[in-house]
């Protein structure tokens, strides 16, 4: 039987759930413990301190939909926060446990959670603010063509990311243990690379898994670069670069390269990346997801572009590359909303979308929009709606910061506090918990 003052400190913290419950987007910084920590250097999980009470861990896993540090809400209307402590209550019951200092504890974890939340709600830069921004710009229109991108105002206050339009993600959840596989679409929490730049806000297709290697490969889909294939060339000034792409038409050497990645090998040509959905007319091409294949026969490509429209190509350099135990720890932390096209419909509206546009500032916002859009898409409303901007992004930057200081503090072990001392500091420096390295 619990004491009395176990119950009275169960009231607040069910006062508290219920209140998360209602608004979910409260529950997306949910700063649990990290598990455990990927070291670069090492290559193997760093193990962090426990929480006093193992049931604490069990009620924050439960309550962040299976992700270990960064929560990963369950479908709006599913009771989750409070659903998970009554489960911790009653374990703790049966056991005969003071219950008084881990409902104290997960208070402060949920407090911490309602806290972000009204740092980052304070930002400019909401959700509704920059759909308002961009209410006038819309995709340019898409060529005619057997697997043309559908027509859809990708970037207008018209968007409509539901089971009708047939732009649904079938999302993977933290704790399933399904491996990741080719096509698979990594869609970066809110805060989990909010230190960094290159991984923030990106919609990640894996496009090539080395099994012996143990090696993963991504792509951003939603990230426009700033120069032309044309351009890249002339900087490039390599003849067997210059050699291969002389035949292309000019309009696809007109073609912005989006940014793939931050890691890059080989030659212009070596590192250039042809997405599109040409399929068997391009001999060697792989296909990645339905209607949509990468890579194949640069030599065929050329002589064919005259043919081939604009809409149905899309160039990418560099790419994001993990080793598989690096990836699988990163997804069990919740770094990552995991989640895969099964129609041709949302593969294409998600790695084709139009970032053509003349007008600078829809090139800056799109890759944000499209990053909302395909949370929305997973069924990660919440996570979609959670407001990003300069002014929450220095508020979260510090609060993260400040976790991984005070667990490095309270480490006993020396090797695992200098771990956690690293990690705050390429935090600062644009590295946050969860990025990648080459693999």
């Amino acid at each position: 039987m619990m004491q009395r003052l176990d119950k009275a400190a169960l009231r607040p913290l069910l006062r508290t759930c219920r209140q998360a419950d209602k608004c979910p987007v409260q529950m997306v910084p949910l700063l649990g413990r990290p598990a455990r920590q990927y070291c670069p250097v090492q290559h193997q999980a760093a193990l962090l301190p426990a929480a006093r009470s193992p049931f604490v861990e069990d009620a924050i896993w439960e309550a962040s939909g299976g992700a270990t540090e960064y929560a990963h809400p369950r479908p709006d209307g599913l009771p989750a926060a409070a659903l998970s402590v009554r489960r911790h209550c009653r374990r703790a019951m049966a056991l005969g446990l003071a219950y008084a200092p881990e409902a104290r504890e997960l208070m402060q974890r949920f407090g911490e959670a309602q806290h972000a939340f009204e740092v980052a709600d304070a930002s400019e830069m909401s959700f509704g603010e920059v759909e308002m921004a961009l209410a006038d710009v819309s995709e340019r229109p898409a060529s005619v063509g057997e697997h043309a991108p559908p027509q859809h105002q990708v970037f207008g206050e018209h968007m409509e990311i539901n089971e009708t339009s047939g732009l649904v993600l079938e999302r993977i959840f933290a704790s399933d243990p399904t491996p990741p596989a080719v096509g698979d679409l990594l869609i970066t929490h809110p805060i989990s690379c909010v230190g960094q730049p290159g991984l923030d806000q990106s919609v990640i297709l894996i496009c090539e898994i080395d099994e012996v290697l143990g090696h993963v490969r991504g792509m951003a889909v939603n990230n426009p670069g700033r120069a032309s294939v044309k351009e890249m060339l002339a900087a490039s000034g390599e003849p067997s670069d210059e050699l291969v792409l002389a035949g292309f038409d000019r309009a696809l050497l007109d073609l912005q390269v989006g940014r793939g990645g931050d890691l890059s090998s080989g030659s212009l040509v070596e590192g250039l990346r042809w997405l599109h959905t040409l399929g068997d007319r391009v001999p060697g091409a792989v296909q990645v997801a339905p209607s949509m294949w990468l890579g194949g026969d640069f030599a065929t490509l050329a002589s064919q572009s005259e043919g081939i429209s604009l809409a149905t190509v899309r160039p990418l350099m560099g790419y994001a590359g993990w080793s598989q135990a690096q990836l699988a720890m990163e997804l069990e932390r919740g770094v990552w909303v995991r989640a895969r096209a099964t129609t041709p419909e949302a593969a294409i509206f998600f790695c084709m979308s139009d970032w053509q546009s003349s007008e600078a500032f829809a090139r800056d916002l799109a890759p944000s929009l499209l990053w909302r859009a395909a949370l929305q898409a997973a069924g990660c409303s919440s996570l979609a709606a959670f407001p990003r901007g300069p002014q929450a992004d220095a508020g979260l930057k510090k609060l993260l910061e400040n976790q991984y200081r005070s667990k490095a503090e309270e480490t006993p072990d020396k090797s695992t506090s200098k771990l956690l001392g690293r990690v705050t500091q390429r935090g600062r420096n644009g590295w946050q918990g969860g990025g990648q390295t080459p693999a």
